[in-house]
């Protein structure tokens, strides 16, 4: 019940706000004298700092950004900073690198970034990217920490890419014989496969044979025996053969090619065992 003296009354209403206002002080956490030693320390740093969200968008840009870039915090801010300042033929890894840093929590250390300041040309940066929870959106946001370089790298930069270029190929080539290294495989699983089948057929077309003609009798549960046997045989043939196909069509790269190779031809020197009968061959 508020009290009857109205200027009684607004001072307690106007207490209950402050005790309000100092409990959510009190539950914010406060700035200690080493917290403003770091702020001040960063904002006096020759560091370019900006964050940015998983849709590429400026969150967060420093004054040294600023200077470094020619954007204003303003001009910045919400901007996709690929298209803003980051060199076209670098703007495909920057995404994947971005993406992987927010999903996966990788971190980019030490690394050189060719971006493209607003007027006079391009920057080489050494750059340190990361994560960041930040607690406003709930998410987790790419953090960069730059050095803009003063010297000349263009050498560099022309061995840097030559040397991502030569990468490149060599992974092609790598890709092409991993391609061809499976058609030959796949080609050698189905052509001893199709041998031992062809061993089974004639497997079976000897006991038929054997059992016309040999005037001796095989009781039925014999006979019934061997063929469950070879029909067996050919069972487990076409189960390693589906095995060795999935394992050749998920070999992940080129040095899986040795461990390959060896089951591959140990498919190829398997021989069926069969238990023999009195005019049959033994062991095909």
């Amino acid at each position: 019940m508020p009290h009857p003296d109205p200027t009684i009354a607004a001072l307690l209403e106007e207490n209950s706000a402050l005790k309000k206002s100092i409990f959510e002080l009190e539950r914010l956490r406060c700035f200690s004298p080493e917290d403003t030693l770091k702020l001040g320390i960063l904002d006096g740093s020759p560091f370019t700092i900006w964050a940015c969200d998983r849709d590429f968008k400026i969150v967060l840009w420093n004054k040294k950004c600023e200077q470094t870039y020619g954007h204003t915090k303003d001009e910045a801010l919400g901007k996709n900073f690929l298209e803003l300042f980051v060199d076209a033929p670098e703007r495909g890894a920057a995404r994947n690198d971005c993406l992987e840093i927010i999903d996966h929590g990788i971190r980019c250390e030490n690394c050189l970034a060719y971006d493209n300041h607003k007027r006079d040309g391009q920057r080489t940066m050494l750059t340190n990217c990361f994560r960041i929870w930040d607690e406003r959106t709930n998410q987790y946001l790419q953090a960069e920490i730059g050095l803009h370089i003063d010297f000349d790298l263009s050498s560099e930069k022309r061995k840097h890419r030559q040397l991502r270029e030569v990468g490149l190929e060599i992974v092609y080539r790598m890709n092409l014989q991993k391609d061809a290294s499976k058609r030959e495989f796949l080609a050698r699983v189905k052509a001893s496969a199709k041998d031992k089948e062809l061993e089974l057929l004639k497997r079976t077309i000897e006991l038929d044979t054997w059992e016309r003609e040999s005037g001796v009798s095989l009781s039925k549960a014999h006979l019934l025996k061997l063929r469950k046997l070879i029909e067996e045989q050919r069972s487990s043939i076409s189960r390693r053969v589906v095995t060795l196909e999935r394992s050749i069509s998920e070999m992940p790269g080129v040095e899986y090619l040795t461990q390959m190779e060896k089951e591959v031809s140990q498919f190829e020197d398997e021989k069926i065992e069969m238990p023999t009968s009195p005019g049959l061959s033994g062991p095909i």
